[in-house]
Formats: structure tokens, C-alpha cells, sequence
């Protein structure tokens, strides 16, 4: 059995006005702004009856991520 892993880090660079409209989404559904945008990608994925891909890690430190699709 695979665990998901917990957390990555994910730099993105976007225009003012998608991180104003993604600022205000959050705050809408009182999430934070990491948290809208996890859901935004979820309900991508529920609109178009696609399973979510599911990141592991096998091996230790530094091992490389495998998406599962």
C-alpha cells in the first residue's frame, strides 16, 4: 500500500490579477490561498470524470515522485 505524499513546494509565478482572483477566492470559501487552489484542481478533475493522479514516494530521501494515473 502507497501513502500520498504529504506535502511539496511548488513555486509558481502568476500575473497580479490571478493571484488577485485566486486572493479572492480564498477568502471567499475562508480558505487559505494553497488550499483554494487544491481545490480548484480537485473539482477539475471531478468536472471532467478524471481520476486525480496520486503522487508517492518510494525509497528514502530524495527518492524520485512517481504520479500514478
Amino acid at each position: 500500500m502507497t501513502k500520498e505524499l504529504k506535502t511539496e513546494t511548488l513555486n509558481l509565478r502568476v500575473s497580479p490579477g490571478t493571484k488577485l482572483a485566486l486572493k479572492g477566492i480564498a477568502e471567499r470559501e475562508n480558505r487559505s490561498m494553497v488550499n483554494a487552489l487544491e481545490c480548484l484542481v480537485s473539482d477539475y478533475y471531478k468536472r471532467h470524470e478524471v481520476e486525480m493522479p496520486l503522487a508517492t514516494k518510494k525509497g528514502g530521501r530524495g527518492a524520485r515522485v512517481k504520479i500514478n494515473q
